[in-house]
């Protein structure tokens, strides 16, 4: 079981952090912890095993994890690269944007659950009790348009003194991104009020890059291989034979029915598998 688990998550050994140095990112711990969680309650060596500590009561959007592991091939996580803010300084409405390269995914995979987890601090507004409402959007490029168009992902809400992690549905706009990689302008997050009004997601208490390690944002996806892709690439190598010994197909790189317009060689290439994995002694365990 633990050498499956270490399959998943595309490791040689149990990770085990280092003791002193630099304090871990939010991303590399939630690898660990989610190492933890698939583990059984005891290790083989009769310790106990760590469960997730920096799940809050505001991380209640995911899925069961029995169903994002057995329905996954693949788990990796990904760092914020890009943040621009609006803030109060500049005109309404507000919002903060993330991205994240997924540009070394081979295109052969598909994304079966992607999360956008950010930490969210007691608000710095006067009224605690006021309920705010953030909304997550998709950055698509429009021509005639000098503003992206937006499409909602997701949406939160919450108190202004809730603290805690947040959990967005990215699943969509990722594998947008997988099919082409020119698709990926980013994510846009806006926070309002009940009332309407926008409110600086920092004031709000979102934390980004500057947060400490621990807490910044990041996203975590779930991958498995397209079985349609693997199951036409073998029907591809048959019916070429096929055909060669033949030697009645017209287009030597083409196939009849529903390949018509794919190469050969280009669905091939789609479908090389391609190991993933996440370096726990490069992230500083």
């Amino acid at each position: 079981m633990q050498r499956e688990i270490l399959s998943i998550l595309g490791l040689s050994g149990r990770p085990r952090p280092v003791s002193g140095g630099q304090v871990p990112s939010s991303a590399p711990l939630f690898m660990l912890d989610l190492y933890h969680a698939m583990c059984s309650e005891e290790d083989e060596d009769g310790m106990p095993v760590v469960s997730r500590p920096h799940y809050t009561a505001l991380s209640t959007q995911s899925p069961p994890l029995g169903t994002m592991i057995t329905e996954a091939d693949t788990v990796m996580s990904f760092v914020n690269v890009v943040e621009n803010d609006r803030d109060i300084f500049q005109q309404k409405p507000y919002w903060k944007e993330f991205k994240f390269d997924m540009t070394q995914i081979s295109s052969g995979e598909v994304v079966t659950v992607a999360e956008f987890r950010l930490y969210k601090m007691r608000s710095f507004l006067h009224n605690f009790n006021r309920t705010l409402r953030l909304n997550l959007y998709e950055l698509k490029k429009e021509r005639g348009h000098r503003e992206p168009e937006l499409t909602l992902l997701d949406h939160e809400s919450m108190l202004a003194r809730d603290e805690g992690w947040l959990v967005f549905d990215v699943t969509a706009a990722s594998n947008h991104w997988l099919l082409n990689s020119r698709n990926n302008l980013g994510i846009r997050l806006y926070v309002e009020t009940d009332e309407g009004q926008s409110i600086d997601p920092s004031l709000a208490g979102i934390l980004g890059r500057r947060a400490p390690r621990s807490k910044q944002p990041f996203m975590v996806t779930f991958f498995r291989v397209n079985r349609n892709q693997i199951r036409s690439t073998r029907a591809a190598k048959q019916l070429k034979k096929r055909q060669q010994k033949k030697n009645d197909l017209p287009h030597p790189n083409k196939l009849p029915g529903i390949l018509d317009h794919v190469d050969v060689t280009d669905v091939r290439q789609v479908c090389k598998r391609h190991e993933l994995y996440v370096s726990f002694r490069d992230l500083g365990f």
